[in-house]
C-alpha cells in the first residue's frame, strides 16, 4: 500500500526525485527513488529534526498543527507533509520540478494514507 502511493507520486510529478514515509524519530516506513545519488534517507532523517522541534513549538505557542513544510534550496525542493502526529510524507523534487503539483498531490497522499497509522 505505501510504496503504490508514493509510486503513483512518481506518475503526477514533473521532476521529482524521490518520496519517503517517515516516523518523527527518524525511521523511514517506505521510500522510493528515482536518483542513485541522492540519499533521500539521510536528508528526511535531518530534516525530520527540523520538523519535530517547528512541531513543538507549534504546540507550545498555541498555533495548530503543522500541516506542511517546504524547503527550497540550490539544488532540489523538499516538501513535508503531516499523515498523523507520528508520520509525515517527503518528497524531493528538482528544483525546477513542478512545485505546485507535488503540495496538491503530497494533500492527496496524506490523506489516503492517515487511515494506515
Amino acid at each position: 500500500m505505501f510504496r503504490e502511493v508514493l509510486n503513483q507520486l512518481f506518475l503526477r510529478i514533473d521532476g521529482l526525485w524521490g518520496a519517503l514515509i517517515m516516523g518523527v524519530d527518524g525511521l523511514a516506513v517506505e521510500q522510493v527513488s528515482s536518483a542513485a545519488e541522492l540519499d533521500l534517507e539521510s536528508i528526511a532523517t535531518e530534516f525530520s529534526t527540523v520538523l519535530v522541534s517547528l512541531l513543538r513549538s507549534s504546540r507550545e505557542l498555541k498555533l495548530g498543527a503543522i500541516e506542511e513544510l517546504t524547503l527550497h534550496v540550490e539544488k532540489l525542493v523538499l516538501v513535508a507533509r503531516w499523515i498523523s502526529e507520528e508520520y509525515f510524507i517527503i518528497v524531493a523534487l528538482s528544483a525546477d520540478g513542478n512545485f505546485g503539483r507535488a503540495r496538491f498531490e503530497l494533500r492527496k497522499a496524506a490523506a489516503q494514507l492517515r487511515d494506515q497509522f
